[in-house]
């Protein structure tokens, strides 16, 4: 049974990963064309928080946990900005 699950596996993973990709596609542009530049730029400075190592893991989980995690970033980024010091 166990080579069985293998096989199915490994005939199924291509298809589960190429129906991944699309869906981020179609969050990404969902995103873009409510938001505008806003989500390019939401999705940027997320990213940036992620690899600098200053974006907390409880935002980098209610993020990515998100039905649609480019959306959220958008509401992430207006949060922090909500947040910044007024100058």
């Amino acid at each position: 049974m166990m080579a069985l699950d293998q096989r199915l596996h490994d005939a199924l993973s291509p298809l589960m990963r190429y129906l991944q990709i699309r869906r981020a596609i179609a969050q990404r542009e969902a995103a873009r064309l409510q938001h505008g530049s806003l989500a390019e730029l939401a999705e940027q400075e997320f990213d940036q928080a992620l690899f600098s190592g200053a974006l907390r893991p409880e935002e980098h989980r209610r993020v990515m946990a998100a039905p649609n995690p480019f959306l959220a970033a958008v509401d992430w980024l207006r949060l922090r900005r909500s947040e910044e010091p007024r100058q």
